[in-house]
């Protein structure tokens, strides 16, 4: 699988939220209220009377707006701090501190979670009506129909835009958790709230983070919905165009991602991220000139780039310019002397000719011209030595890795060279140093 590696980047400025003064005059939640209201709502809504009726939904609306909002219309993101949160909520059940700076605070209906003495996100538990919010959208479309006469849609309006703003806060709520779906589901809710007519309100910054959250949760289509949706909207960054493009590889359209890295590279011509995948894209489909053409590009704009001469090298290599490969192989290892690739490839090259050539002097049935061409290749094996013999060291001096993946890569490395060495020691009848290769294998069993 393709491998996009990126620094997820939002910031969370603290929301704004003020508290207000539940029915009885005290502030904090009045969760027995809304229960009562909820009651009385639910056999409205039912009610042949009042069924059909838009201003019914709009206060079946509103009662929901607030049931959703009942703990979250005093909370603040990155702001509110433990002591605040008592004045809202009164004592908590329970306090708890853990070893990674975290401390919650426990009440009947909601955790809430700070670290370093601000509130980074919460947990509503014993909800009074489950997707209250999504409930409350749905009811105020449900009076929009019933609407005919418009007389309702100034309110209507303004509790799209209410209902935006508790989806904002549960969005970055979410995010601090690492609860990238839900966090995912707000984003986009609140963007598809602004995409309606009544509302019309473009943001991109939501859309990308729509995109973001559901990239790092693992929803690539809906990543790609919504990247697509802030690239419309002149989102203004090219890591948009990278990660879009592996949106859609990873959900099977890699025709579509390339097309938003061509529309990348016209934005910004000068970007090495979308040059590189350009050109990743090219060695994939095996389109070895255009990858070349764009790696000319890429080696002008950072010439001192070792993994360009690198990828230019394995082109070659593959279209059978051996001698082109071998230069610019050589090249990546005067840029890095301890650049494994390079060194391991350019191996390859000599002792791939080196059994080429093998197989043409064992063809040979006179037995002097026999002994002359088996001499040739023993040449040109004895070219290996130098560049696998080195590949060999810098396995051996590579730092020792926590990362399961980079040691194996590592000691699948040094096996492979280990064994190369191992043939050609063999072959030139370097007993020395094929004991002592030999004997390294032996101890990476």
């Amino acid at each position: 699988m393709k491998k996009i590696a990126f620094l997820l980047l939002i910031a969370i400025a603290g929301l704004n939220s003020f508290a207000q003064t539940t029915e009885g005059g005290t502030t904090g939640p009045n969760y027995q209220s809304l229960e009562n209201r909820l009651v009385k709502s639910d056999k409205t809504i039912v009610d042949e009377k009042k069924m059909n009726l838009a201003k019914t939904w709009i206060e079946r609306a509103r009662l929901l707006e607030d049931i959703a909002d009942v703990n979250t219309q005093f909370l603040r993101v990155n702001s509110l701090k433990p002591i605040e949160a008592k004045i809202y909520f009164k004592e908590p059940k329970e306090d708890k501190s853990y070893s990674d700076g975290r401390e919650e605070m426990v009440f009947d209906r909601i955790t809430l979670t700070f670290i370093g003495g601000v509130l980074k996100y919460w947990d509503e538990t014993n909800l009074i009506k489950e997707n209250a919010l999504d409930e409350a959208v749905k009811a105020f479309e449900k009076a929009k129909e019933l609407d005919v006469e418009k007389k309702f849609t100034k309110k209507i309006v303004e509790g799209y835009k209410e209902i935006r703003g508790i989806y904002e806060k549960n969005a970055f709520s979410s995010y601090n958790k690492k609860d990238y779906a839900n966090a995912h589901k707000n984003f986009a809710a609140f963007v598809d709230l602004g995409d309606k007519e009544e509302v019309k309100s473009v943001d991109t910054a939501y859309a990308y983070y729509a995109g973001l959250t559901a990239y790092v949760g693992k929803m690539y289509k809906e990543a790609c919905v919504y990247f697509a949706k802030a690239e419309a909207n002149n989102y203004k960054d090219p890591l948009l165009y990278t990660t879009l493009e592996a949106c859609y590889y990873l959900s099977g359209d890699t025709a579509k991602g390339f097309e938003y890295l061509k529309k990348g590279l016209e934005k910004y011509p000068n970007n090495q991220d979308i040059l590189v995948e350009l050109i990743n894209y090219y060695l994939s489909h095996g389109e070895s000139d255009k990858a070349l053409e764009y790696l000319e590009k890429a080696k002008e704009k950072d010439p001192t780039n070792k993994s360009y001469y690198f990828a230019e090298g394995t082109l070659f290599d593959k279209m059978g310019n051996t001698q082109k490969a071998i230069e610019t192989y050589q090249k990546a290892c005067q840029m890095d002397t301890m650049y494994f690739n390079s060194y391991y490839n350019l191996g390859v090259i000599y002792f791939n000719s080196g059994v080429k050539l093998t197989d043409i002097a064992n063809s040979e049935m006179d037995n002097k011209k026999y002994a002359e061409k088996k001499k040739v290749a023993d040449e040109e094996f004895k070219k290996v030595l130098p560049y696998m013999e080195r590949a060999y060291y810098i396995t051996s001096k590579a730092p020792a890795s926590d990362n399961m993946e980079v040691a194996k890569a590592n000691a699948e490395n040094k096996r492979a060279t280990l064994e190369t060495l191992k043939t050609i020691y063999y072959r030139l009848k370097m007993n020395d140093k094929l004991d002592k290769v030999t004997k390294e294998l032996k101890e990476l069993q």
